[in-house]
């Protein structure tokens, strides 16, 4: 069918697209992986951006936009690319969901990202037309530099762009891709003050017990009310912010040494005294409302391994406080220290048959005529 050439003003467009180009021995990790390449051209000059990398994930698509941006020296209005979960979280014809890490990146340079229809490739022709190009680069670079790592390849390619590339008189443009970009560098939109860092952005769970979520192997708190709910989660080293929405919740600082972030007061005390180390003090300070013969009985019951029974004394905390007062209450927790009992259920047994026995009455009932008949000791004795 006949397909219509559209070229654009300067400042106007960037088409961007990955493509597989082969695979290369990785020295970090000691295997052969494959390897993309990121590839960016300018719709007006036709000046192409390579860098081949590892991963499409959102992290290393944002850092490739962001070097494509610096090695420019600026950006265009807009930026087309394909529907690729690491630019575009959800494809729409009319209101795509774009990812928020390039979202940021966008918002930060001033461009607006144009997602292509769904299986249109020829929405992004002039890239499309590329890729074997990059494919055939990187095939070339690898026979001349065997040796080379992923970091080198990307000089040689960056190199090529401009040097090779960029001198041969483009076939529809009739210049040089050099010299059309000599011209439309004047009118790219200016580079921020600031460089853009690439946050890292994940839809994580609050778990619905302890209220802490995992993040990249760390764990955080976040108050009750986030229970069994999802959250987003933004880290750009060492910050991590957790947001519901776009509101932000809450942020920790985090550092390589620490593995789990709380605050105190997202918990009740008890919690909040066994996250500190001292669960075990907390459940006898507790006690001690109870009388000295309940801190002997949970003090008995901690003492071989404080962490190991402190929830057998936590069991036994909750009995005593219901039993206390009572007249047997003393008698019984002697009882229970001397037999050695740590079991709950063998407490809870002990004090609820103490609370059924009648109790002893130690005062007999004296009549009028049976009081007049009592006498002091000391009368006997005079």
């Amino acid at each position: 069918r006949a397909m219509i050439r559209i070229e654009l003003p300067p400042v106007l467009e960037t088409q961007l697209d990955y493509g597989k180009v082969g695979a290369l021995h990785d020295f970090v990790s000691g295997e052969n992986r494959v390897v993309w390449a990121f590839c960016g051209i300018l719709s007006h000059s036709r000046l192409p951006y390579v860098q081949f990398v590892y991963t499409q994930d959102q992290g290393s698509f944002v850092g490739s936009v962001v070097l494509m941006i610096e090695y420019y020296g600026g950006a265009t209005e807009f930026y087309s690319l394909d529907n690729l979960k690491s630019g575009v979280a959800k494809p729409d014809l009319w209101d795509p969901q774009i990812n928020r890490a390039l979202a940021e990146c966008a918002e930060h340079y001033g461009v607006f990202i144009d997602p292509c229809r769904v299986g249109r490739s020829t929405d992004k022709g002039k890239v499309e037309r590329f890729v074997p190009v990059a494919r055939e680069l990187f095939r070339m670079l690898k026979a001349l530099h065997p040796s080379a790592d992923l970091a080198e390849l990307n000089q040689h390619a960056l190199t090529w762009c401009r040097e090779d590339y960029g001198q041969r008189i483009h076939g529809t443009i009739n210049v040089t891709p050099r010299e059309a970009f000599e011209t439309e560098r004047t009118t790219l939109k200016a580079l921020p003050g600031e460089r853009f860092q690439v946050p890292e952005w994940k839809h994580v769970h609050v778990h619905a017990g302890d209220q802490f979520l995992t993040f990249n192997k760390r764990r955080f708190s976040l108050p009750p009310a986030w229970k069994g709910h999802r959250v987003w989660a933004r880290y750009t080293a060492p910050m991590l912010q957790l947001f519901d929405n776009e509101t932000l919740i809450r942020q920790y600082v985090t550092n390589d040494r620490q593995r789990i972030y709380w605050v105190a007061q997202d918990f009740p005390e008890e919690v909040r005294t066994m996250m500190d180390g001292g669960y075990p003090g907390w459940i006898l300070e507790k006690a001690r409302i109870y009388g000295p013969c309940a801190v002997a009985l949970l003090a008995s019951v901690l003492r071989p391994h404080a962490y190991l029974n402190a929830r057998r004394a936590r069991g036994m905390l909750d009995i005593l406080a219901i039993h206390h007062g009572r007249s047997y209450f003393e008698e019984v927790c002697q009882r229970a220290t001397s037999r050695s009992v740590v079991l709950p259920a063998t407490l809870k047994r002990m004090l609820e048959t103490a609370a059924a026995l009648p109790a002893l009455q130690l005062e007999l009932p004296i009549s009028e005529f049976g009081a007049r008949m009592v006498r002091d000791v000391r009368y006997y004795t005079n």
